[in-house]
This record gives C-alpha cells, sequence and structure tokens, in this order.
C-alpha cells in the first residue's frame, strides 16, 4: 500500500467548538471543571493517577484471570467485562468514572477491554478515527497498570500535545483502503496505511515520545486524539500486565443504546449478544 504522498491532514478534519467536549473547545466551556488535572489534560492530552487503585482490587482482578484460563494473552472477546465482575470492579470504580467525566464532561461507560498481560506492538494511532464520526472525541481510554512494568516489556507510549491534531477520520482513511478490505476488520488493514504517516508527523512536528514507567496502581487516561502505541518489546515473552480501557460517552453513543451501571459504581456498554454476570 502506498502512503508516502497521503498525508495526516488529508486524513483528517477539525469538528467546530461546540461538537467537541468542553475542554476540547478554542474556550473552555463554562460547564467545564476547571483545577490543576483538567488544566493539564487541556494542554497535554493525558493524565497520570500514581498508585490510584489498592493491590486488592488490583489481585482480585488479576486472580480472575488466571481462574478463566486467559493469561496471558487475555479474553478474545473485546467486552469481557460484561461476564466478569471482577473487572467491572477495577475499569468501573467510581473514583476511575468520576475522573474520566470531570474529564471529558458527560458520563461515561465502558465499551472496549484490552486484556492481554504482553505488548500489543500495535504502531501509532488515534483512537477516535475508529469511532463513528459523530463521537468528536467525548472518549478516552485508560492503562491499569497490574504490577511494576520492566522495561524490557514493551513500554505504551505517546506523544503529549498530539491531541491538538486534526481528527483522523475512518471514512477518509478508508477510502485508500482495498475494496475487498472493507469489511469489519478494516483497521487491521488501516494500520498498514496510516503508521508511517503518523512517523512522519511525529518527526515534522519535533514533539516528544514519552512511555508510562508505570508502578503498580498506577493508571494513565489519555485522550482519543493523542497519538500513543505499544513498543515493541525487547524481550517478547516478558508479560506487562494491564488492563487496558475503552470509554465513550453515554449519551453520545448512538450506536450502542444499551448500557447499565456496575451496581453503585459506573457505566458498562452491552453488545446486542452480551452474556452477563
Amino acid at each position: 500500500m502506498e502512503a508516502v504522498n497521503i498525508t495526516f491532514e488529508s486524513l483528517c478534519d477539525t469538528p467546530p467548538d461546540e461538537a467537541l467536549p468542553p475542554l476540547d473547545r478554542a474556550e473552555i466551556g463554562q460547564d467545564a471543571v476547571v483545577n490543576e488535572e483538567t488544566r493539564f489534560w487541556r494542554e497535554n492530552g493525558y493524565l497520570i493517577l500514581p498508585r490510584f487503585f489498592s493491590d486488592d482490587l488490583l489481585d482480585a482482578y488479576a486472580r480472575s484471570c488466571v481462574e478463566a484460563g486467559v493469561t496471558p494473552h487475555g479474553w478474545r472477546e473485546p467486552c469481557p467485562f460484561t461476564h466478569q465482575p471482577a473487572m467491572r470492579d477495577l475499569a468501573c470504580h467510581r473514583s476511575l468514572m468520576d475522573k474520566l467525566e470531570m474529564l471529558i464532561g458527560t458520563p461515561m461507560g465502558l465499551n472496549l477491554a484490552l486484556t492481554g498481560w504482553r505488548s500489543s506492538s500495535r504502531t501509532w494511532h488515534q483512537d477516535d478515527y475508529l469511532n463513528p464520526p459523530y463521537i468528536n472525541c467525548h472518549y478516552a481510554a485508560v492503562w491499569i497498570a497490574l504490577e511494576d512494568t520492566h522495561p524490557d516489556s514493551g513500554l505504551f507510549e505517546y506523544v503529549p500535545g498530539s491531541h491538538k491534531w486534526p481528527l483522523m477520520r475512518g471514512s477518509k482513511v478508508r477510502e485508500h483502503l482495498p475494496e475487498d478490505k472493507l469489511d469489519g476488520n478494516w483497521p487491521l488493514e488501516a494500520e498498514k496505511l496510516v503508521t508511517g504517516i503518523f512517523d512522519r508527523k511525529i518527526e515534522e512536528t519535533g514533539l516528544p515520545i514519552e512511555a508510562f514507567h508505570a508502578r503498580k496502581g498506577d493508571v494513565l487516561i489519555w485522550h482519543g486524539r493523542l497519538a500513543h502505541r505499544g513498543s515493541i518489546p525487547n524481550d517478547p515473552e516478558r508479560e506487562r500486565r494491564s488492563l487496558i480501557t475503552h470509554y465513550s460517552s453515554i449519551l453520545k453513543r448512538k450506536d450502542l443504546p444499551r448500557h447499565k451501571r456496575h451496581g453503585n459504581q459506573g457505566w458498562y456498554f452491552l453488545l446486542p449478544d452480551s452474556v452477563e454476570a
């Protein structure tokens, strides 16, 4: 696939201010919470919360993974949280959901979980280009460290400030894909296209690449437009125990009309064929 003549900007657009979360607008929305954390988020596109979760919660979830026999590769399905209460105890914890609502300005619901304990080695991308076009950054993702991460395990890497770049659109990416690759697995084909485009964009802007050297219980929240990747591990067999979760506004996600609350904690979405527990 030839992408050398395709620019980053040609695959993007800039949504109107009123379509964006309050903290993403040119002038911060009047209903936004303004504090040290939200100012940092607005400038950098991520937020690190050291030792945010207790060992008890982390260890209970890790045990549930072992008991389910899914380690180290995780559940193959994208929404195992619908039948894994210990996962929801972490991913829908009220303290975390309150942070997400503060950053995005709307109640959020869990819609995707990546549960493998090794680096995905996924190359540079924005998350929001994989979403329906009406989401417009009412979206965030979270990296939860279940243990201290070793530098040889393939650390999560991100480009602070890249959330200010235009928003890549899935429809514009798909225009450059072969017709026989436009099925439900199109993001895999798109990765071949967008990787080099992101590499050039990062080099052109000169923005630094940072790595998340996580300690057990640390949490990193990142913006739907932040450029990020799972780096290639020096030791492919070394585990990097984590839970990676993605959230959308329950008010915006029209394609996922069903959502449920985890006890008195936060919300999660239900797919049509979800098995609940």
